[in-house]
């Protein structure tokens, strides 16, 4: 197995070949005549001084040149995805998607992902020090998750049923924002305080933020994407994979047993 990563770990996993790719260049110093499959999951983050959205699709396509056009590819894409949304991390998710799928690829776009790492590793963490949960619009956006290893077995079989397009892959029915901390905080024995936040009251903070020079923990665009989130059909998706997404409570249980 290949990974392409910004840096090299200093803790490597066994049977790993690490090699440096630079998405926003797409410079790499090795090609991959004789890969089977590649499975995309970087991206180049909304930043004020890059061009997120141009880099995405350049760096996407600098990575599909370093492999032969019979290489299945696979995107790990969101299901915020959409080439009219005002904010840039769904326009540039819907682009790549559009890539992968003219390359006769696919992609699947996953709920938020539960498990020992990433974005709910972060939320879990800091649960476990604090309990104030800034939250907008009383917390009612509906939120679908998905448990990190059933979406590794959803990956699988994209991959071993030859499937394409672009499929959705989470729990079939959201949970509210704020029920969802809630739940989360019982599993960790934390008492939540929620401090409710208008929307506009943060974009204000925002900009006054980026005026002084200090780097808050959300932006314009993160913003953008909590007040456009929804709730997405994905029934028909998960029969097509094969793989039957688990509720939000089931996916929490899991993730904290796996990340105790």
């Amino acid at each position: 197995m290949i990974a392409l990563v910004r840096t090299i770990p200093e803790q490597k996993l066994p049977g790993v070949h690490y090699v440096l790719f630079d998405l926003t260049s797409g410079k790499c110093s090795e090609s991959f005549i004789n890969a089977e499959c590649l499975i995309h999951t970087a991206y180049v983050a909304v930043n004020k001084s890059i061009s997120s959205l141009s880099d995405n699709i350049s760096g996407t396509k600098a990575l599909f040149s370093l492999f032969p056009e019979t290489t299945r590819k696979i995107f790990i894409s969101s299901v915020s995805a959409d080439p009219h949304s005002p904010a840039v991390y769904a326009q540039q998710k819907a682009a790549i998607e559009k890539l992968f799928v003219e390359s006769n690829g696919c992609a699947i776009r996953p709920g938020l992902i539960l498990g020992n790492g990433g974005l709910f590793a972060n939320m879990r963490d800091y649960l476990r020090k604090k309990n104030s949960i800034p939250i907008f619009s009383g917390g009612k956006q509906p939120l679908q998750t998905v448990f990190v290893h059933d979406l590794v077995l959803a990956i699988d079989k994209l991959i071993v049923n030859d499937l394409k397009g672009v499929f959705t892959f989470c729990e079939h029915e959201p949970v509210h924002y704020k029920d969802f901390y809630i739940e989360l905080c019982k599993q960790l024995n934390v008492k939540p305080r929620f401090i409710s936040i208008p929307f506009w009251v943060a974009g204000c903070m925002v900009s006054c933020a980026n005026a002084v020079g200090i780097t808050l923990p959300i932006n314009h665009d993160n913003l953008q994407g909590l007040k456009l989130m929804k709730r997405h059909l994905s029934k028909e998706d998960t029969e097509a994979i094969g793989v039957t997404p688990r509720t939000y409570t089931e996916n929490l249980e899991l993730a904290m047993k796996h990340g105790s």
